[in-house]
């Protein structure tokens, strides 16, 4: 494990490795799409500095507020922000983390007015949001899981492009007529660029195999996720639309590393 630089350490470390398929990295959101955009000591490319061999999960995340918030639905969340001079305030685990992404991307498309308060984590975040010091927060659905199920914390919309199956009753942003915020974290194995073919072949055969069985899917499942079904070539289009879509977030919010 090679931590440190919103996972860009070991994103480099992969993409200066020997091509020969003994070096892998599940990479994410965040190593090949946001982390890129906003550190600036990130020296590699995040799609054409590997070898893309296919995706493993996607967990989608969901709006969250605090016990004091009445918002019921997220078109009354907006509103009510609306209605407050700075906004509400709304948490996430960091400076340039997909949940603070996601926050602005909401602001630049629905109107939704806040306040962005930046943590170390998501742990304390929750915390504050749970004690209502906090308004509301984007989470990933693995962490606020918990809080939701035994009603601490309550969601107004969920952002994948379907319902989880552990909020069934929690409605998209599509479905509460929200267009082009579906957000979902994804993972994937990635190898250095160059990789033979027969190589390739070979990690792209194994890597599909393992997300098919079922003790996999099952674990997914427990925290929120499921399993990325998307052929090879589907997913490398993929990993570089989020990157191009991160990064203009990045720019036009004007967000920059701390």
């Amino acid at each position: 494990n090679r931590g440190g630089g919103g996972g860009t350490i070991g994103s480099a470390l992969v993409a200066r490795a020997k091509p020969d398929g003994y070096t892998l990295m599940v990479g994410s959101t965040a190593t090949n799409a946001t982390a890129p955009a906003l550190v600036r000591t990130a020296n590699y490319d995040p799609v054409k500095s590997f070898t893309i061999l296919g995706g493993i999960s996607s967990t989608p995340s969901v709006v969250v507020v605090a016990p004091k918030i009445s918002a019921a639905t997220y078109r009354q969340l907006v509103e009510q922000s609306q209605t407050q001079p700075s906004g509400f305030s709304m948490g996430s685990p960091g400076t340039g983390s997909l949940n603070h992404l996601t926050t602005e991307l909401l602001k630049q498309r629905t109107g939704l007015r806040a306040t962005h308060i930046p943590y170390k984590g998501a742990g304390p975040a929750l915390s504050d949001l749970l004690g209502s010091q906090l308004d509301a927060m984007v989470d990933q659905l693995s962490s606020s899981a918990p809080f939701l199920k035994d009603g601490r914390l309550r969601a107004v919309a969920q952002t994948g492009a379907r319902r989880s199956p552990l909020l069934p009753d929690v409605p998209t942003l599509r479905e509460q007529g929200v267009e082009g915020v579906d957000v979902a974290v994804y993972t994937g194995l990635f190898a250095a660029a160059g990789l033979p073919a027969d190589v390739e072949a070979k990690l792209v055969a194994a890597l599909r195999a393992a997300v098919k069985d079922p003790d996999v899917q099952k674990r997914l499942a427990l925290q929120g996720s499921e399993r990325l079904d998307m052929e090879q070539a589907q997913f490398a289009r993929y990993v570089a639309e989020e990157a191009g879509r991160w990064t203009a977030v990045v720019r036009s919010a004007g967000i920059t590393q701390e």
